[in-house]
């Protein structure tokens, strides 16, 4: 009787550690903070490329 117990107090505790669907979206969401990041810094990345462009063509331009 008190193995009978055990295993299903094991089987409670597995299925109650089981994953839900719900947790899984949590988890997705867990990295979007950090590829918002890493777009806003590829935005400045080209900002500052088109502006080293425009730089450069303006050395030429004065004949450097």
């Amino acid at each position: 009787m008190k193995q009978i117990a055990s295993y299903l107090i094991l089987i409670i505790v597995l299925t109650a550690c089981n994953s839900s669907g719900k947790e899984e979206t949590e988890g997705s969401d867990l990295l979007a903070p950090q590829r918002e990041a890493m777009e806003r810094a590829e935005d400045v990345e080209r900002v500052l490329d088109e502006a080293a462009e425009r730089q450069r063509q303006l050395i030429e331009e004065q004949g450097g």
